[in-house]
């Protein structure tokens, strides 16, 4: 079915949530942000806000404000209460961005009284979650990004730690309301609803996850680096170029840059030679981007299929080819008034459409308001069940946004295969050097496989073999979902494309998250994540406003936002196809994902011609606002004064008399644009400082303060563990160590990690077993190599190396 297939049919049909009612109480970007993306799927949206709440402006709202608020209501009046009940009464799903504790201190908590709506699911999105010591504590996106871990990853380590650019912590918070809701949507459906609590500062502490886990595992505690030689921005002629290899991909590059010391580059596991030869890599790469236009290397990766690419700013990114070609973008605007350019998919589907915004009413649907929820929603089931429970996924991903994807559906109980051939494994086995003492069957106990494999199933099996592939094909005709992330041709290439599958099931459903999509002048490129940065506009747009981009160094963030894209494109998809009995395929780029994080900067560019510039760590109006330097090495602290409220808590702190008596100082943009002086004063006072005497500081003015957290800070964060956010796995080869555990958190959930990462092809039997493979066949397919408990080719640890 074609795109144009698709926007003749009613949204009934082409809608995967049409006819699903929404309420969202509160304005956050996280909620705004979910909210806009289940409108365009099509649900009625019921958009309620608190008297006084603070609205977005104008390029934040052009892009996440699909529908006007309906009402304005203040709780603490019973006809407003009782207004708010009988919303709930008719729908299907309630987003809370009201903050902890606010709807049950009203009687108005439906996972507190679910029997007063019995057909209401949940999901509650704050700064830190519902409980904890931190809680009530003020934040803002600098200090919580700073709290999650997420800063100590971006920027130079001579430098302050740096933010992302666009308040990355939000939107990514965002992506997993969205996906969450969409969880609760499938499992309401079917008799079980479900109630989520998220936290803004634990979806931030998940992405550097494989961080944490390693700190726990093997007890290291880095300092801040520079970024890799081979995955970093090197200048260009005419700007900057991103590179982001594997060793996989090392030969191939030496070749085409006809640099043949790239092909002698250790892999990333043997940390002993890094220093020197880093310095070596990085000199020759210098001199080799500079001498060269982002268009000859664009030309030059397109050619020879390497991994390079242009950083692009936002006006460039608004013109790209791939883009067009994807048909990502659409233009609204009202008559009379500029077009803004606005991200109109997540993901492309071969079975359902996208409600643009250009079709936005004035108002929501008036005949609606009354309409009581269907019968068939109401009730249900009250026995305890996880949301995905009975559903099959099938996880044929690698490294790090597949894994993660299938890993999502994992937690919240669908049973994941981890299909992988054992000459063709998935790298993230071998990522990170193990301890010494702990180096047998060390592929299978690795920190970055075993936290994006959790809760999964092996099995090991040649698919490239004929009955490797026929034993495939009997595990699709018993799956729900796959989910893949290889480059665009690969699948077809091995004859297993959605044509393959759809014959072994005719309404499977495959998520295919190529890094530039399936089709398109950009879909044979290798991608990885800081290539994904450079091309969405988010490493143009962080920085320090000197024209130098900056990539996030620690984690390749278009992979795990991508991730959770896909893991709700699969739940969106069964949905959909409870309505129509159809299964599709899903073509999600994790570029068009990048680039959706960046619709304010586009909203701005495309309505004003004014593309915006870094900030570094400051805010567009407001000061003081940036990262401070306390006592110790390396110690930082992020300090957010957003309000008349916070600057006196500021100026009480810092017994500053003379800021009191200064009335041009009283309001947001008379303090902006003195930012550079109030700054600096503020980091004269917590340079004498330890940052937690400073959190303590701010903590009793009520000043919004994070420390930036390394790894195994993080693991020891007060309000993360409060949470049971950290979670204790074990392996017979490891031992236990650490964890992140609960991105979605049902509430009264127990533990999210069931069972840990699984040895390579350890549920081989099970798996035979299941599709009724005799155990004398087993051993035949053993012996012949077509299945296997043990990846071939593992890479010698850099102690057992001549």
């Amino acid at each position: 079915m074609s795109e144009a297939d698709i926007e003749r049919l009613s949204d009934s049909d082409r809608l995967p949530l049409s006819g699903v009612r929404v309420v969202a109480v509160g304005s956050t970007v996280a909620v705004a942000f979910a909210s806009r993306w289940l409108w365009a799927l099509g649900c009625e949206l019921n958009w309620i806000i608190r008297p006084g709440e603070k609205r977005f402006d104008e390029s934040r709202a052009r892009y996440l404000e699909v529908v006007p608020p309906s009402a304005s209501l203040d709780l603490s009046k019973e006809t407003n209460r009782k207004q708010l009940n009988h919303q709930f009464e008719r729908a299907d799903l309630l987003l809370d961005a009201t903050g902890p504790g606010v709807l049950q201190n009203f009687g108005l908590a439906p996972w507190d009284a679910p029997e007063s709506w019995p057909g209401l699911a949940s999901v509650s999105v704050t700064p830190f979650g519902d409980h904890g010591p931190h809680t009530h504590l003020p934040s803002n996106p600098l200090t919580l990004g700073a709290r999650s871990g997420m800063f100590w990853h971006v920027g130079r380590p001579e430098q302050p730690p740096l933010a992302q650019a666009g308040e990355q912590i939000s939107y990514l918070a965002g992506l997993h309301t969205f996906g969450a809701a969409l969880s609760a949507i499938y499992s309401n459906s079917r008799g079980v609803p479900v109630h989520y609590e998220l936290s803004e500062q634990a979806c931030g502490a998940a992405v550097i996850g494989h961080h944490t886990a390693r700190v726990s595992q093997i007890g290291e505690r880095l300092p801040r680096v520079a970024p890799r030689a081979l995955w970093r921005l090197y200048p260009t002629t005419d700007g900057w170029s991103a590179v982001a290899a594997l060793p996989r991909n090392y030969p191939r590059l030496a070749e085409v840059m006809e640099l043949p010391l790239l092909a002698e580059a250790s892999p990333f596991l043997d940390h002993s030679k890094r220093p020197l030869e880093e310095a070596r890599i990085t000199e020759a790469l210098t001199g080799w981007f500079a001498t060269r236009s982002n268009e000859e290397i664009t030309a030059l990766a397109l050619r020879e299929s390497v991994p390079l690419a242009p950083v692009l700013s936002i006006p460039q990114v608004a013109q790209s080819e791939q883009l067009a070609h994807r048909n990502f973008f659409a233009r609204v605007g009202d008559e009379g008034q500029p077009e803004a350019l606005l991200p109109r998919q997540l993901w492309r589907s071969s079975g359902h459409g996208w409600r643009s915004p250009a079709s936005l009413p004035a108002q929501p649907p008036e005949q609606n308001k009354e309409n009581p929820r269907p019968e068939s929603n109401k009730g249900g089931s009250t026995a305890r069940r996880m949301p995905l429970e009975g559903v099959r996924v099938l996880d044929l991903g690698q490294i790090w946004a597949g894994p993660y994807a299938a890993m999502l559906l994992a937690d919240q109980g669908a049973d994941v295969i981890k299909v992988e051939s054992p000459k063709v494994w998935d790298p993230n086995r071998c990522a990170a050097v193990p301890p010494r003492d702990r180096s047998a069957n060390w592929w299978n106990t690795g920190t970055y496989f075993q936290e994006y494999s959790r809760n999964k199933r092996s099995f090991g099996v040649d698919i490239r073999n004929p009955r490797g592939r026929e034993l495939l094909g009997q595990l699709v005709t018993e799956a729900d979902i796959v989910i893949e992330n290889l480059r665009a041709d690969v699948l077809d290439r091995l004859e297993i494309g959605y044509d393959w599958m759809r014959e072994q099931r005719n309404d499977v459903i495959l998520v295919s998250m190529a890094a530039y999509g399936k089709s398109g002048p950009e879909s044979s490129l290798p991608g990885y994540g800081p290539l994904i940065e450079a091309l969405s506009g988010l490493a143009n747009q962080t920085g320090w406003g000197d024209g130098e981009p900056h990539l996030t160094t620690g984690f390749a963030y278009g992979d795990p936002v991508a991730a959770v894209a896909a893991a709700s494109a699969a739940i969106a998809a069964l949905v959909q196809r409870d309505r129509s009995g159809c299964g599709q395929h899903i073509d999600l780029a994790q570029r068009d994902v990048a680039t959706a994080l960046m619709g304010e900067a586009l909203a701005e560019w495309s309505t004003t011609g004014h593309s915006p510039e870094p900030q570094g760590n400051g805010h567009r109006t407001a000061a003081p606002h940036g990262v401070f330097r306390c006592t110790g090495e390396d110690e930082w602290v992020a300090i957010a004064i957003t309000s008349d409220e916070q600057w006196r808590g500021l100026i009480a702190m810092l017994d500053a008399e003379d800021w009191a008596a200064d009335a041009s100082l009283g309001n947001e943009h008379a303090r902006h644009a003195r930012r550079t002086e109030l700054e600096e004063r503020v980091e004269s006072f917590t340079q004498r400082l330890s940052k937690m005497e400073v959190l303590q500081r701010c903590a009793e003015h009520k000043i919004p303060v994070g420390a930036v957290q390394r790894p195994f800070e993080l693991l020891e964060d007060p309000q993360l563990m409060a949470r049971g956010f950290y979670e204790t796995p074990s392996h017979p080869d490891m031992g236990s160590w650490e964890m992140h555990g609960w991105e979605w958190r049902p509430r009264d959930a127990g533990a999210c990690i069931r069972k840990p990462g699984p040895d390579f092809g350890a549920h081989n039997a099970d798996i035979l077993r299941e599709l009724g493979v005799s155990e004398a066949e087993q051993e035949t397919l053993e012996a012949e190599g077509v299945i296997a408990s043990s990846p071939v080719g593992i890479p010698p640890l850099p102690w057992e190396r001549a």
